[in-house]
């Protein structure tokens, strides 16, 4: 009896053991990375109102990993991370899922810590850092591949391509053992990781500045992730995703195929003189009797990634400027660059145009937008001459009518 009792209690100890083990485990991803709130631009070209985060993961087990670097100004508090969360163990490998700076400039620094520590990324990743930082660190590498796995322990990493999301060398990981995709710059958002905000507005600015371009190769890639069970999402920057994976999957796929998510009007203008905001004015009043979502955008005042955001995000949209050096105003022809740059599609079109004397500024939109897919243009270019006339009020109400209509 006494023998049975004690072996009844080793039973439970190891089971015990062993699910404390799998617990801890299931919780040995965490965040090393930085999270800069003062950071007021990325890329010095777009606006952050939250900061930005700059997301590195340390896998604990019975082999250690890093995922990802940091830029070089972050990389003493990166190393701070890194050495508080390992005390006396050291890292035996660090993934690097994209080669730009912003995840991999602090190799140096962290191979000065470490000198032995493998680098795990893609031959061609190996290939940029060598033009970038004069090394492909030769003595420390180890190159991966699609369908390579990475073994720390429990927790196994499947190595999954993803080229062109934004760069060439791009790949992902997907971890079996916690069912979590590293999934790099993608659903990914400006902001920081516990920015308190709606996650879509930021993530679509974020999608179609910086991966837009590229919806082919996102549907690729969605239907390689279609095969894993996803349970968590770790990207490069903003929060990490641990809900409803389902729901952000789906506006990829809707992102990533040119499709709107609302079916909506943005009014996109310029105006000098403020004859062009009268039309837009009466416009939106119309559409708001109507019952018609919209959203007016004055280049000279909204930032263009904050456009280039809704153009994508609603079914039509309304270009009004002026005639400005016998052609269209420079923010419209930049806001349109950005547009055919990313692919712009299966959109409704309608053009005001306001000139002095020579009217041609809308024939300038058509032509420069023409190579766009499927877009409709809804009804014929509203000429304004200067000013507002009755008549064009007249065009601005039927257009309203027509707008209104859904898709």
């Amino acid at each position: 009896m006494k023998n049975l009792l004690i072996f009844s209690i080793l039973i439970n100890t190891l089971i015990f053991c062993f699910f404390e083990k799998n617990k801890a485990n299931e919780n040995s991803i965490i965040f090393i990375g930085i999270n800069d709130k003062n950071l007021k631009e990325y890329e010095r070209q777009f606006p952050l109102s939250k900061g930005m985060s700059f997301n590195s993961y340390l896998i604990i087990d019975e082999k250690i990993i890093i995922i990802n670097g940091v830029e070089n100004h972050y990389e003493n508090e990166w190393l701070e991370n890194i050495q508080k969360n390992l005390k006396e163990r050291k890292p035996d490998f660090i993934l690097i899922q994209h080669m730009e700076p912003d995840a991999s400039e602090s190799l140096k620094l962290l191979l000065k810590r470490y000198p032995k520590i493998k680098i795990i990324s893609s031959n061609k990743s190996f290939s940029l850092m060598q033009k970038y930082y004069k090394d492909d660190f030769k003595e420390n590498k180890v190159i991966v591949k699609e369908g390579d796995e990475i073994n720390l322990g429990q927790h196994i990493l499947h190595v999954i391509e993803a080229p062109m999301i934004h760069w060439p060398e791009v790949i992902f990981v997907y971890d079996s053992y916690s069912k979590t995709l590293f999934s790099c710059d993608a659903f990914g958002k400006f902001g920081t990781i516990d920015a308190n905000e709606p996650w879509e507005d930021e993530a679509r600015r974020y999608y179609f500045n910086i991966i837009g371009k590229y919806g082919k190769q996102v549907q690729f890639l969605l239907k390689k992730i279609s095969n894993y069970e996803i349970k968590k999402i770790f990207p490069n920057h903003g929060p990490i995703l641990t809900k409803n994976i389902e729901y952000y999957i789906s506006l990829y796929d809707k992102w990533s195929k040119y499709d709107y998510e609302e079916d909506g009007v943005v009014i996109v203008y310029t105006s000098v003189y403020g004859h062009t905001k009268v039309a837009v004015d009466i416009l939106a009043e119309k559409l708001k009797d109507l019952g018609v979502k919209y959203i007016i955008h004055n280049l000279s005042f909204s930032h263009v990634s904050n456009v280039v955001a809704d153009a994508f995000k609603y079914s039509k949209m309304v270009l009004a400027t002026i005639n400005y050096h016998d052609g269209i105003y420079p923010f419209i022809r930049i806001f349109l660059n950005l547009l055919i740059t990313r692919k712009y599609q299966n959109r409704i079109i309608s053009i005001i145009e306001n000139y002095s004397w020579k009217s041609n500024n809308g024939i300038v939109i058509i032509n420069k937008i023409n190579n766009c897919k499927n877009l409709i243009f809804l009804h014929k270019t509203i000429s304004i001459h200067s000013s507002v006339k009755p008549e064009n009020v007249e065009e601005i109400n039927i257009l309203a009518n027509k707008l209104a209509k859904k898709r």
